[in-house]
């Protein structure tokens, strides 16, 4: 038992290493880096793994958005969401949608797209449980897969899209 307690104790600080970090410059470009953004749970993913994803051919230009970036977005995007004729299911609930925030480069300005999908099912079944560490792509699904990019000069929020149901 005595020989298992240093690479028990090794084992949990490396995980919880892993948590405390919000920094997406330090955190290594395999990994999603956690933030804590008002009520909800989201990661900003690294520049380095937008080629990994769904959205990768949306742009031609990525880079990774930093805490201070995601906190400008998200002080506006209940008004944004309004603003962009967002269904009010979504803006009335917005901490049961989790999110991934990566940058963009549209026209030569810099946004942060949010792909932003519930936390949970009506069923309570968690159906992207590897959320923080693989981009969601989701056909269909109505309200609870949206999208929209904030434009970082501009304080705008453009491109609102929802899924459509099946």
């Amino acid at each position: 038992m005595i020989r298992l307690f240093p690479l028990l104790f090794l084992a949990v600080l490396g995980s919880c290493a892993h948590h405390e970090s919000v920094d997406a410059d330090t955190m290594p470009a395999s990994e999603f880096a956690p933030v804590d953004v008002v009520e909800a749970e989201g990661v900003i993913i690294p520049a380095g793994r937008v080629k990994d994803t769904f959205f990768a051919p949306r742009f031609t230009e990525v880079w990774t958005p930093t805490l201070e970036d995601i906190i400008r977005l998200e002080a506006g995007l209940r008004q944004g969401l309004v603003d962009a004729n967002a269904r009010p299911v979504i803006y009335e609930h917005l901490a049961n949608y989790r999110r991934q925030y990566l940058g963009c480069v549209v026209d030569g300005r810099r946004r942060v797209f949010v792909n932003a999908f519930i936390d949970a099912g009506s069923d309570g079944i968690d159906w992207h449980p590897s959320w923080a560490r693989h981009a969601v792509f989701v056909l269909d699904g109505g309200h609870s897969y949206w999208r929209i990019q904030y434009d970082l000069d501009s304080g705008q929020y453009v491109d609102f899209e929802q899924n459509g149901c099946a």
